[in-house]
């Protein structure tokens, strides 16, 4: 995509002294990053994603590539829950890719996804993991405010996860929630306002990792 709407990189490395460091960090557009906080005086970061623009609109398109150097450990979150609003003509698409190098550690903790009335979303997540290092991924969506009243008046959302070790995909997920198709009008998230998902810490990851797919549409 050559006119992104926001893009975001960010590279940290572990310095002499233990500290996980920023190396190299470029934003532009309304996707930002603020300097990173040390919890507790920890030697890890905990670097918070930000939309100046409020939330995604009709056809916006994000881009983050995110490096953990060898024996760096970074958590990253958002300041605030994610928006999608409204997308008459187009979906609103964000894309990631990571590496997390040897010894390195990543826990990517975003704040919900929250889709309001006629909003279609794609998300696409690439981890690239070497050997020894490990992640912690958690995401959680759930519906917005709608003026009728109803619960699931979001058009789609499609989430994508692959996770490769050492070249080697170990995992793959991916979610299509429609609520207008005939399956999700039985499944509601039976019953449930909140969908989470869990990628747990994949530092003991088997060769074969698991694969999930889930499209509910028309």
């Amino acid at each position: 995509m050559a006119d992104w709407t926001g893009i975001l990189e960010l590279d940290a490395r572990k310095d002499q002294q233990g500290k996980t460091v920023t190396d190299h960090v470029y934003f532009q557009g309304a996707f930002k990053v603020q300097r990173p906080i040390y919890h507790n005086r920890s030697n890890q970061p905990c670097y918070y994603l930000l939309n100046p623009g409020g939330g995604y609109l009709d056809g916006d398109t994000y881009r983050m590539r995110l490096t953990v150097g060898e024996g760096a450990k970074v958590t990253l979150t958002t300041q605030s829950a994610t928006k999608v609003y409204r997308t008459p003509t187009k979906y609103a698409y964000q894309e990631a890719e990571t590496w997390i190098k040897k010894g390195g550690h990543l826990e990517y903790l975003p704040d919900p996804l929250i889709a309001y009335r006629d909003a279609s979303y794609y998300q696409k997540n690439v981890f690239r993991m070497e050997k020894g290092s490990s992640l912690l991924y958690t995401d959680i969506l759930t519906p917005g405010w709608s003026p009728d009243g109803e619960k699931f008046s979001y058009e789609s959302l499609r989430l994508k996860n692959e996770i490769y070790l050492d070249d080697e995909l170990i995992v793959f997920d991916h979610i299509h929630l429609n609520p207008g198709g005939e399956a999700n009008k039985r499944i509601r998230l039976h019953g449930r306002l909140h969908a989470p998902w869990l990628v747990p810490d994949c530092r003991r990851a088997g060769r074969r990792g698991f694969a999930r797919e889930i499209v509910c549409s028309h």
